[in-house]
């Protein structure tokens, strides 16, 4: 069984991509990690299941290089959409379709995500 999920998100700057989940989405520093080449990583709790990892690309690119431009594909599901869509500068069309309301949102690093809730019966 699988206990919890870390997503690691590399970017250019880990401090403005850490203000910016911490401000719209509420997470929480869980750990500051010392990493080698005087880098510093982050985790955030966006809950007590999932984690965002959060690296300097020029760090991946150092010490693992063939990942280094890959971005995650996340949905983020929230009861809170529309809260949370009004905190994100420049949210995406609200989308209706399949059972889901969603809109994109771009991460400072101009990664883009999805914002969901189901829509209800």
């Amino acid at each position: 069984m699988i206990d919890k999920m870390r997503v690691m998100i590399y970017v250019d700057d880990i401090n403005l991509n850490r203000d910016f989940w911490q401000t719209n989405f509420n997470a929480e520093i869980t750990d500051v990690l010392d990493l080698p080449g005087g880098y510093t990583g982050i985790t955030l709790s966006l809950n007590r299941d999932i984690e965002l990892g959060i690296f300097p690309r020029d760090f991946v690119k150092e010490y693992s290089p063939e990942v280094a431009d890959n971005v995650p594909s996340l949905m983020l599901f929230t009861d809170n959409f529309k809260q949370i869509r009004s905190r994100l500068d420049n949210p995406g069309e609200i989308m209706v379709q399949a059972g889901l309301i969603s809109c994109n949102f771009a991460d400072p690093d101009g990664n883009y995500f999805v914002l969901a809730k189901k829509q209800a019966k």
